[in-house]
């Protein structure tokens, strides 16, 4: 909880502080916003927070679970009820519905319980068959095929991590190129944190780029937010290992 809350609340006082100076936010809408909870009211902010808290003080119920050997058969359990339940038709009105918010989350969560699930056998170095990653990639197809559904596609999650773990292993040959992306992943939830932030000011401070031919295809755009962002996150970073030295010294 260290770990996200520290940048979350670096991040997001000051952005709620603009925000409330500019007159988008009320004092409630502040208080919302800084205890992760406008997500699930006004499908605002930055939802992976507001999801991760209430997983976590599920995780201790989970290890239970994934500790005894039928787990397998639990987390298929867990991961086919949250899919179906992710599927079903929830009407949503200006997205101010709690329950479709829930249930948008909610649909997310089978990469968590999947990796969540396999963690043991990581941590005693056990090897995860490939068989099993193409069977997953397989899986997702037959259920697209037959129930069609947005939220299914976070199911290819799992092995698109996988991917990407084996291209790290392979990038550690250049202790260069190893060091970048590792540093890189160390800032991803700064990062994540100050796409949402300074997208939605850059929207709110200069609303003319709409309009703009400059900002046509919102290129421009993106690449500021990318630049400006991992610029923050870095500096971000910077200060929360400094509090953390600082602490432990």
């Amino acid at each position: 909880m260290t770990r996200i809350g520290k940048p979350y609340l670096i991040i997001f006082v000051p952005y709620v502080f603009i925000l409330f100076l500019l007159g988008k936010y009320s004092f409630m809408d502040c208080t919302l916003s800084l205890s992760a909870l406008e997500y699930w009211i006004y499908h605002r902010g930055a939802w992976f927070v507001s999801l991760i808290i209430p997983i976590y003080v599920i995780t201790p119920f989970l290890y239970r679970l994934f500790v005894r050997q039928d787990k397998w058969i639990v987390a298929s359990i867990i991961i086919i009820s949250l899919v179906i339940f992710g599927s079903l038709p929830v009407e949503n009105h200006d997205k101010i519905n709690v329950l479709y918010n829930v249930q948008l989350a909610l649909s997310r969560s089978p990469s968590f319980v999947l990796g969540f699930a396999v963690a043991q056998d990581c941590k005693s170095d056990k090897k995860i068959s490939l068989y099993v990653l193409l069977l997953l990639v397989v899986a997702y197809i037959v259920l697209n095929r037959i129930w069609p559904h947005v939220f299914l596609k976070w199911l290819l999650v799992p092995f698109v991590l996988s991917v990407l773990a084996w291209f790290c292993s392979w990038l550690s040959e250049s202790k260069r190129i190893y060091g970048l992306v590792t540093y890189l992943g160390m800032i991803s939830l700064e990062s994540y944190l100050l796409n949402i932030t300074l997208n939605s000011l850059f929207r709110i401070i200069i609303p003319e780029y709409v309009n703009s031919p400059i900002f046509y295809g919102r290129y421009l755009e993106y690449f500021l937010v990318i630049v400006l962002g991992l610029g923050a996150s870095v500096f971000v970073h910077s200060i929360i290992n400094r509090f953390t030295l600082f602490k432990t010294t």
